[in-house]
């Protein structure tokens, strides 16, 4: 599945803020999230919020995600990991 460039530079201002440590988006069943999972750009993983573990809360960039992202801030082409 393949992100256009405006999905690609909201993927990339995103990674610029957030870098590698895991997030809660606000709405994490969005379409481009879902497409960036699908794509192989990010990952779900668990969140705590005190001792409560919660499970798929959290989104985080993949390494191939990462690696694809600055291809693309370095060289202004799209890749996909």
């Amino acid at each position: 599945m393949d992100l256009s460039s405006s999905e690609l530079n909201a993927l990339r201002k995103v990674y610029s803020r957030m870098g590698d440590a895991a997030w809660e988006p606000q709405d994490a069943r969005s379409p481009l999230i879902e497409k960036a999972i699908k794509s192989g750009f990010m990952a779900r993983s668990d969140g705590r919020c005190g001792f409560e573990r919660l499970r798929d809360s959290h989104v985080r960039f993949t390494m191939a995600g990462r690696m694809a992202l600055q291809a693309v801030a370095e060289l202004g082409v799209a890749v996909s990991p």
